[in-house]
């Protein structure tokens, strides 16, 4: 048959022209402009677009049907906005019913359920961890129970990821303290384990914002916990990763917001210098954002930026705006504005607040940089949101990966280096890690990190709030440095884990801390003692006496016996 004629070249052809049929608006990808002119709230419970009434009201995108049924075809449908008291207390009283099913079976510890959940699958061997476990299924506990306008404290299901709560608060102009750089991330988990963002300078981790929560425990009873109402629950929450008890809801305190964002860059030629021009920003109460790049020892960037509203003075007004996705990767865009500055100068552009809560999400941070066909902006333009957003780009990237790293595991073993001459890419070890050190230990514990790690490195600092979180210490200052570093490897030859167990170790010379949502090589005996192992068992036998749940360290841990960093 001859290719014109393929059938499924025909199904192809057929699906482009309808979803960019005008005829079908829902559907249809929108161009860049059409994507300024539709920047308006969308409201969820009508269905339509409305104009904003409210002075210096935030607008988002909507969600629209393309970018629905994106997520749905890759097994991660976006949940609903709202949830009402009912509608929550009778989907509570249905987890509890399940929770006491699985605990009664006995052969199985209960975890969390986490299909549609790229976090899932962080972690080497934590997918088949979860397949060997009895699963417990809170995906109906979605969407947002209630908000007070007056306060801006707004009550959400544990479920409900950080786009769907955003995309709520912005029209009524709030956002929540930390917004979470990647769709995938939701409220519970977001609490359970430790995230952070760029606004983290001032509010330090999503779980220091939190207010109340309602919380599961492995008998199947429910406990609402706040900091004057069964406070040492409400503290060993975070960084538990779902093994004392998991969120099924909890209050926030949002903060005001407005419908624009200046964005101010500035490139150095030493890390040390980005640093203090971060540690400079922070101090500015002005300043909403603070996050920066390592590209090397002699290139850095610091990065802020302060939320306006859409009537600026003039000067302001007459900076370029940057849309996303359309404009390009957000890592390109940076470099393409120093090009376009003065060396050694701030530039400054505009954005969306909305564009730059999820400026990384469209990329996830830079992981499509080796797909050269993604940065091209008529590309981009016509995917948008509803595929470039990392709950896509997870999905088609892990299977990509493996088919790539199957055929170079296979070379690899029948050719050994003599591949590389014809063609095949060495074997990959990847690298997702958040790195948590002292501003001062920045530039030399970034200088060892390249050895195993894969730059650019980003750079998020955070406000320590003392006895937030007691499961993970922190030291006594006033921020630390998340260090995040992503990426791919060669490890040809090298044993498993390789560099990511040279990661853990040049971490402990530093005595710094990690997030555990991907590979953790420490032995156990390190993870005791570093991580306050005496509380937790002491809170596991309060909480969880007949080892329903798992155990932290076993949950976590991702090395063979024997094998640890």
């Amino acid at each position: 048959m001859a290719p014109s004629s393929s059938p499924w070249r025909c199904v192809v052809l057929a699906i482009l022209a309808w979803v960019s049929c005008p005829a079908f608006p829902a559907f249809a990808p929108r161009t860049r402009t059409q994507r300024q002119v539709l920047n308006r709230p969308w409201i969820p419970w009508q269905g339509t677009l409305s104009s904003p009434q409210d002075r210096g009201v935030n607008l988002a995108p909507q969600r629209d049907a393309w970018e629905e049924f994106m997520a749905a075809m890759v097994g991660a449908p976006d949940g609903p906005s709202l949830l009402s008291l009912n509608e929550y207390e009778q989907r509570v009283s249905e987890v509890q019913v399940q929770m006491r099913q699985l605990s009664a079976d006995g052969e199985k510890q209960v975890t969390l359920d986490q299909s549609g959940n790229a976090a899932s699958l962080f972690g080497h061997g934590r997918l088949e961890y979860h397949q060997k476990h009895g699963r417990l299924d809170i995906a109906k506990l979605s969407g947002v129970i209630a908000f007070d306008s007056a306060t801006g404290v707004v009550r959400v299901a544990a479920k409900t990821d950080f786009k769907t709560l955003t995309r709520f608060l912005l029209p009524h102009g709030f956002i929540p303290p930390v917004v979470p750089e990647v769709d995938t991330v939701t409220v519970g988990g977001a609490i359970s384990g430790l995230v952070m963002e760029s606004s983290s300078f001032r509010y330090g981790f999503v779980h220091n914002a939190v207010t109340s929560m309602d919380v599961l425990l492995a008998n199947g009873t429910v406990v609402h916990c706040s900091r004057t109402l069964h406070p040492e629950l409400f503290s060993a929450l975070p960084h538990s990763y779902g093994t004392l008890g998991y969120v099924l809801s909890a209050s926030l305190q949002a903060v005001r917001a407005e419908q624009d964002v200046l964005v101010k860059i500035r490139e150095f030629a030493s890390v040390e210098k980005a640093v203090d021009a971060m540690s400079v920003a922070m101090e500015d109460p002005a300043v909403d954002f603070v996050d920066g790049i390592i590209y090397g020892e002699d290139r850095a960037m610091a990065i802020s930026a302060t939320m306006v509203p859409k009537k600026a003075e003039d000067d302001v007004d007459m900076l370029p705006t940057v849309v996303l996705p359309d404009d390009g990767r957000f890592i390109d865009i940076l470099g393409k504005k120093l090009e376009e500055g003065s060396t050694g100068e701030d530039v400054f552009f505009r954005m969306s607040t909305f564009d730059y809560l999820y400026r990384w999400d469209c990329d996830i941070f830079w992981s499509t940089r080796r797909v050269e066909m993604l940065g091209k902006p008529e590309v981009r333009g016509f995917l948008g949101r509803a595929f470039l957003r990392s709950k896509i780009l997870w999905q088609f990237g892990r299977r990509a990966r493996d088919a790539k790293e199957f055929v170079s595991h296979l070379a690899w073993q029948f050719l050994g280096g003599q591949g590389a001459d014809l063609g095949f890419r060495p074997p990959t070890e990847r690298i997702i890690q958040d790195l948590g050190v002292r501003l001062d230990q920045v530039p030399s514990f970034a200088k060892g990190l390249k050895a195993h790690g894969e730059l650019p490195f980003w750079m998020c600092p955070v406000r320590v709030v003392p006895g937030e979180q007691p499961l993970f210490p922190l030291p006594d200052v006033a921020h630390i440095m998340d260090v995040a570093c992503f990426g791919a490897v060669p490890c040809g030859g090298l044993e498993e884990l390789h560099h990511n167990k040279g990661i853990d170790r040049w971490l402990a010379k530093f005595d710094g801390q990690k997030a555990f949502y991907s590979d953790v090589t420490f032995s156990r005996e390190y993870l005791y003692e570093k991580y306050d192992g005496a509380k937790y068992d002491q809170l596991k036998v309060e909480l969880d006496p007949h080892g329903v749940l798992p155990h932290l360290f076993d949950k976590v841990l991702t090395a063979e016996p024997g094998h640890e960093a």
